[in-house]
C-alpha cells in the first residue's frame, strides 16, 4: 500500500450517530503515542466560522439553499487556510468532525443544488484537499431520529439546521452510503449502532493500517 501522506481524517453520518464520541476516542488514542492533533469542525472552529455557525443553526434566518451553501464554503475557506493547512505543515493530525462530503450529502442531494456546482465550490474552497480517510458512521434514520430527541431533551436552544433536515434522514443516510460507494479507496463504513468502544477499535484497526501506523 502507497503512505498516506496528510493525516487528515474526516467523519461523517447522519445527526446522532456519534462522530464526536469517536472523535474524541482517536484523538485521545493518537495523543496517548505522543502525536500532535487538531479537532476541527465544520462549520466552525475559526473566529469567523463560529459565527456564521451561529447564523446558520438560528432559528431567525430563513437562508435559500445557495446563500446557505455560500456559508458553508465561507467558513471552509478560513479552516483550511487558518487551522488545516498550518496543521498539515507540522505532520499534526487533522480530525474533521464533517467536511466536504456533508456539503454534498445536505446542500446538494437535500436542497438540490447541482452536485457539480457543489464539488467545483468545495475544491475551490478547500483548496484541493481532501481527507486521506473518510469515516462513515451510518446508523437507521430511525436510530438517528430516537438520539436527536434524546440529546435535544437538555437543550434550551433551536438549531433551525436539524430542525429543516429532521424529515430528510432516511435519504440523508442513503446519500453519504451512495457517496461511499463512489470511493470505497477513500471511505470506511462503520455500523454505527454498536458500543463506542467497539468502534472506536475498528477505527483504531482501520487507521493503524491505512496510515502504517
Amino acid at each position: 500500500m502507497e503512505r498516506v501522506k496528510t493525516r487528515f481524517i474526516s467523519f461523517e453520518g447522519s445527526e446522532g450517530c456519534g462522530k464526536t464520541t469517536q472523535i474524541r476516542l482517536l484523538k485521545k488514542r493518537l495523543e496517548n503515542r505522543g502525536e500532535k492533533v487538531v479537532v476541527v469542525r465544520e462549520p466552525g472552529t475559526t473566529k469567523l466560522g463560529e459565527r456564521l455557525r451561529k447564523i446558520l443553526k438560528h432559528p431567525s434566518f430563513s437562508l435559500s439553499p445557495l446563500a446557505e451553501l455560500f456559508l458553508f464554503e465561507a467558513s471552509r475557506v478560513e479552516l483550511i487556510k487558518q487551522v488545516i493547512e498550518p496543521g498539515m505543515a507540522e505532520n499534526s493530525w487533522i480530525l474533521a468532525d464533517r467536511f466536504t462530503d456533508s456539503t454534498l450529502v445536505y446542500q446538494g442531494i437535500v436542497r438540490g443544488i447541482p452536485l457539480k456546482i457543489i464539488e467545483q465550490l468545495n475544491a475551490l474552497a478547500s483548496s484541493g484537499i481532501k481527507p486521506s480517510l473518510t469515516i462513515l458512521l451510518d446508523i437507521p434514520y430511525q436510530c438517528s431520529q430516537l438520539r436527536i430527541k434524546k440529546r435535544d431533551g437538555s437543550k434550551t436552544t433551536t438549531d433551525r439546521l436539524q430542525d429543516e433536515f429532521e424529515n430528510s434522514l432516511k435519504q440523508i443516510r442513503q446519500a453519504y452510503l451512495d457517496l461511499a460507494k463512489r470511493e470505497p479507496q477513500r471511505f470506511y463504513l462503520i455500523e454505527g449502532t454498536s458500543s463506542p468502544q467497539t468502534i472506536s477499535a475498528r477505527i483504531w484497526e482501520k487507521v493503524k493500517n491505512v496510515f502504517e501506523l
